[in-house]
């Protein structure tokens, strides 16, 4: 994946709502300390773009460092997603609709545990999940052998999916039990679960999958339970994730990268713990992904949509 110089000052315009500030500087200088050679990477790199030229490679990291530094992370409260903080506000002018849009499938959207929880949040949560199905959940399989000690197998008892685990909202969902393992790919990294029998409710609307691959700078919004990630650039997400609020349900707005083949490629802010969680267009609400990894401030991965729907075809 290579993004075009463009894109790339696009991107950058919509973010910091013009050029390189005070204020975008300030905040760029938050993740990285008060080193000024790296704040004039940042706007040396905008100034190319704007005269068409193409800056430096070291100059394009600092100015995709400055992005991802407004690329926010917003905590869900009582089936309901927040606002968006003042700096992400012009980047994303839809949120307002695509929050009332997808309002209906918050709770469809769950955190998956170990069934014997020990209390920390890095050790209990293992990723996300979402239905599709009243009764099929649909995550990653590097999920599943996490869950499994890679034996790809579940029985009742082993793993949870928690609908609710919101902020600050109580009192909480009661945890499903996992029953068993449906489906795994060979290749991609997708697995479907299937929830205790019983469990299945009307109250939980499965999420749909988008018809077509997401455009290039299309807004997309990954939704799950990010856990504290202290190992890959703990400054950064401490910025991003200013509350400190983890492994609670949130919702990160972002665009395409790039969408190739079976890949989608995003700069939605994940940590550990979002795995599994669905990519969903700002546009419709529909996954047009499913989350696979990332880094923080590099780049982030999912399964396509198409791919996704030509493997559940075959899934009872």
């Amino acid at each position: 994946m290579r993004i075009e110089p463009q894109q790339m000052l696009d991107r950058a315009k919509r973010a910091f709502g013009g050029d390189p500030t005070t204020r975008v500087l300030a905040r760029y200088r938050a993740v990285v300390g008060p080193v000024r050679s790296q704040e004039v990477l940042v706007v040396e790199a905008f100034n190319k773009l704007q005269n068409g030229t193409v800056p430096s490679p070291a100059e394009l990291a600092a100015l995709e460092f400055a992005i991802r530094a407004f690329r926010p992370s917003v905590l869900c409260r009582e089936g309901r997603l927040g606002a968006l903080p003042p700096e992400a506000i012009g980047a994303f002018p839809d949120w307002q609709g695509f929050a009332k849009c997808v309002s209906p499938f918050l709770y469809s959207i769950g955190r998956i545990d170990h069934g014997a929880p020990v209390g920390k949040i890095a050790a209990d949560i293992v990723g996300t999940g979402f239905l599709i199905s009243k009764a099929l959940l649909l995550t990653n399989c590097h999920v599943v052998d996490i869950l499994s000690q890679g034996y790809r197998l579940l029985e009742r008892g082993q793993a949870v999916v928690r609908f609710g685990q919101e902020y600050a909202t109580i009192p909480d969902q009661t945890p499903v039990p996992i029953s068993h393992v449906v489906a795994v790919h060979d290749k991609l990294d997708i697995a479907v679960l299937r929830m205790d029998d019983g469990s299945a409710t009307d109250d939980r609307t499965p999420l749909e999958l988008e018809a077509a691959l997401p455009s290039t700078n299309e807004p997309l919004v990954v939704i799950g339970y990010p856990f504290p990630d202290n190992e890959r650039n703990p400054y950064f997400a401490s910025v991003v994730f200013g509350d400190q609020h983890y492994g609670v349900k949130r919702a990160a707005p972002g665009e395409t990268l790039a969408a190739e083949d079976q890949t989608i490629f995003h700069d939605c802010s994940t940590l550990g713990g979002n795995s599994g969680s669905p990519v969903l267009s700002m546009r419709t609400g529909r996954v047009v992904g499913l989350h696979r990894k990332g880094d923080l401030a590099i780049r982030n991965e999912a399964i396509a949509c198409n791919a996704l729907r030509d493997f559940l075809a075959n899934v009872a």
